[in-house]
């Protein structure tokens, strides 16, 4: 499928102005390890995806701990994240440690 619409999209490539370059940004998602800790003495590493978002690594989270996802809070230095806001969006990379709070 991918080869048929090179082969119909080949010859509007050449078309296109020198200037403009093909959008080639378009990358898989990434497996990244976060680590969560509650400055309790437990870490919790969590293997995500960099386009999950922030609610999706607390519901991972809440699987590990045995808590209610809506009873954590994430956030770094004294940023609050949203659970509607990718990892990536908030450029959360692999091995970053992050803070957790119990609500």
């Amino acid at each position: 499928l991918k080869l048929q619409f090179l082969y119909l999209i080949g010859p509007l490539l050449a078309l296109r102005p020198k200037g403009l370059q093909a959008h080639t940004h378009h990358t898989m998602p990434q497996m990244i390890e976060v680590i969560l800790n509650d400055r309790m003495g437990h870490k919790v590493r969590i293997k995500c995806n960099d386009d999950d978002t922030i609610g999706d690594l607390k519901k991972l989270c809440a699987a590990q701990i045995g808590t209610r996802h809506d009873k954590l809070r994430v956030q770094r230095q004294y940023q609050v994240f949203k659970d509607h806001i990718t990892l990536g969006d908030y450029e959360i990379k692999d091995g970053m440690s992050l803070e957790l709070y119990y609500n």
